[in-house]
């Protein structure tokens, strides 16, 4: 039943190797990775929103209100998420191949 599945998504099976010579891993994210530049495109939107924002809303009043509190909590936690996602952007070695071992990468 997985293989039938892992033919039809076209998964990768973890423990095979590609022609390049490396073991596939859920961890490392490929340094040319499609979904990871959607998420760099908008985390750099919203880094550009917040920098914009944030002084708009400090120059009112001393004091935060709630709402904006949370507002702004929003923005660190996707930021500490998306550091966090950056650590595990492979890379490529001098020969040309990606890195596979996880703690290399981080």
């Amino acid at each position: 039943m997985i293989e039938i599945k892992n033919k039809k998504y076209n998964r990768k099976d973890e423990n095979e190797i590609n022609e390049e010579g490396y073991q596939f891993t859920k961890l490392i994210i490929s340094p040319n990775n499609y979904y990871n530049m959607i998420k760099n495109d908008i985390a750099l939107l919203l880094f550009v929103i917040y920098s914009m924002e944030m002084p708009y809303t400090c120059s009112i009043g001393p004091k935060l209100s709630q709402s904006s509190v949370n507002f702004y909590a929003y923005f660190d936690w996707f930021f500490v998420f998306d550091r966090t996602m950056d650590l595990f952007v492979g890379f490529y070695k001098y020969e040309g191949s990606i890195e596979t071992s996880v703690f290399k990468v981080i």
